[in-house]
């Protein structure tokens, strides 16, 4: 009887004990748990912000390396002492010589697709490629803001919807804009870009958007769970809740909640590329 009595006694000192202690290793586990969380949540959006950084300075060198090959050619004295007599004159011997400086500009670099020239009255009157010359582009944007200053636009090929990049600026002689010089390269570069999902994981990924209509949100690169994105999918201004409307808005933050083009909840990276009113987003799924 004193066995049994004493092994009760052990029986409900252990219960006790138990009872006592579970919810204080509970609220432990609890802590440990939210604690190793956080931890992870924000070691991911440390390493998508890392990634932005890398991702926004590829960006950034590849529209300066444009700028720079749009600048090489405008440079070329006798292209703008042949444009400015051709606009004065008219004559087929300026004329040969814009054309053969035009069609060496675009065969001494491989990815220009095209070289032309847009007279100040928005008319093609030179070209690499014949079919363009004669068509009118007083109210596209590369020839509007390219009369003033040198622009990048992001568009579609006419003639088979093919993702498209323009560059221009002023060809400008003794004080004079003579004209407007624009290339056309291949986009590759820039598409490259939402192509590595080096570090990203089976759900992450890096995309690019510019600004569209009244404020919304264009896609001009390729997105992981939507190829035919680009110049197609559209995310409203008003979806703030969005990263690449935070992009857009020039806000260069980390997102701990955000909803993606799918509807996913992701951590986010943003960045907003102020020379061409560009957004890029970096994000993952938060399940993964």
């Amino acid at each position: 009887q004193k066995r049994h009595f004493f092994m009760n006694i052990r029986t409900k000192i252990l219960v006790i004990f138990l009872l006592t202690s579970i919810p204080s290793i509970s609220i432990v586990g609890m802590i440990n748990y939210e604690n190793a969380k956080n931890r992870i949540t924000n070691d991911a959006l440390e390493k998508l912000d890392g990634i932005a950084s890398v991702q926004e300075k590829r960006i950034e060198e590849s529209i300066e390396r444009n700028f720079e090959r749009l600048d090489g050619i405008k440079s070329r004295t006798q292209l703008r002492i042949s444009l400015d007599q051709f606009n004065q004159n008219g004559n087929s011997e300026d004329m040969e010589k814009i054309q053969a400086d035009i069609d060496d500009a675009k065969d001494s670099i491989s990815d220009i697709d095209t070289v032309f020239i847009i007279n100040p009255g928005g008319e093609v009157i030179f070209s690499t490629e014949k079919s363009i010359i004669g068509n009118a582009m007083s109210s596209e944007k590369i020839f509007v803001e390219g009369l003033t200053k040198n622009t990048m636009v992001f568009g579609s090929n006419i003639l088979d919807n093919s993702p498209e990049l323009c560059i221009s600026g002023p060809l400008i002689l003794d004080g004079q804009t003579l004209g407007v010089l624009v290339i056309k390269v291949d986009p590759r570069t820039l598409l490259d870009v939402s192509s590595d999902y080096t570090s990203l994981g089976d759900t992450g990924e890096t995309f690019l958007a510019m600004r569209h209509g009244d404020g919304d949100a264009l896609f001009i690169t390729p997105l992981r769970f939507d190829e035919n994105a680009i110049l197609n999918r559209v995310i409203l201004k008003e979806q703030t809740e969005v990263p690449i409307t935070h992009a857009l808005s020039t806000h260069e933050e980390t997102l701990l909640s955000a909803i993606d083009y799918r509807g996913e909840s992701v951590l986010a990276a943003t960045r907003y590329i102020e020379s061409n009113d560009w957004g890029l987003v970096v994000k993952i799924d938060k399940d993964e």
